[in-house]
């Protein structure tokens, strides 16, 4: 078992489906059934919360076993706990994860800014949806600094001792390629529809400096003006790296961004 599509049930099967017992019994097969070696999971719609998606991350992490998990959909779930997300990020539950989608959540300030300390520790993750949920710019910002900062310390892994010890060793044990090192760096950022300013905008125009390996930016609906705009252009041009940046929104004419595939 690879691929599980489970989402959207609770809108027939009763508001509650996916909480307690029910989630219980999901997370009891996915364990016997090989819910590590899942690859793609989609669980949006299903009014989880916190309470139902915590024993569905458990049966995630059996001991011993590598989960394989890629892409995660929990989108419209009414999640709230940063600090359960920041530790599926940073867990064995989520080593392989690379498209993480939270959008239409509860998540606010303090959420985002725990979920950022586990995007620090995330050496795969590479897609984050984060529309339509209660933050501000102090967690963006915080988020910011994290990705930037992920980004500085795999720099320094590549370069230093971390990157350059495997590959002795793998030298020494004859093996013809060493070992990469992880690219520590989220590619792709959706925060859109989110209550956002040009103080955000400025958070990542110096992440976009930090990180060259940053490639998109979805800030739809936002309250980024004309400054924040231009603090993100000059950046990216500083920084001769490539981030498509979108702003348009909904009232002034823009089309409704199109979801991110997981």
């Amino acid at each position: 078992l690879k691929t599980l599509h489970l989402s959207y049930l609770a809108h027939s099967a009763g508001t509650g489906f996916f909480r307690t017992t029910t989630a219980r019994a999901l997370s009891t097969a996915l364990e016997s059934q090989g819910g590590p070696h899942l690859v793609r999971l989609s669980l949006a719609g299903n009014d989880l919360q916190d309470s139902g998606l915590q024993p569905v991350l458990e049966a995630l992490q059996v001991q011993g076993t590598e989960c394989l998990l890629r892409h995660l959909d929990l989108a419209g779930n009414r999640l709230q706990d940063g600090n359960q997300l920041a530790q599926l990020v940073a867990s064995s539950a989520g080593s392989n994860l690379q498209n993480l989608c939270l959008d239409s959540n509860e998540l606010g300030d303090l959420s985002l800014a725990a979920l950022a300390a586990g995007i620090a520790l995330s050496t795969r993750l590479q897609c984050l949806g984060l529309a339509r949920n209660r933050f501000g710019d102090e967690g963006a910002i915080t988020l910011a600094r994290s990705i930037a900062d992920s980004a500085s310390a795999s720099n320094r892994d590549a370069n230093g001792s971390r990157g350059l010890l495997p590959w002795l060793q793998a030298l020494a044990d004859g093996v013809k390629a060493a070992p990469e090192t992880p690219e520590r760096s989220v590619l792709q950022v959706d925060l859109s529809f989110n209550p956002i300013t040009d103080d955000t905008a400025r958070a990542f125009a110096e992440c976009a400096q930090k990180n060259a390996r940053l490639r998109g930016l979805n800030l739809y609906d936002t309250s980024i003006g004309p400054d924040g705009r231009s603090s993100l252009q000059v950046a990216v041009f500083a920084s001769h790296s490539l981030v498509e940046s979108c702003f348009e929104a909904l009232h002034q004419g823009g089309e409704d961004p199109k979801a991110w595939p997981l």
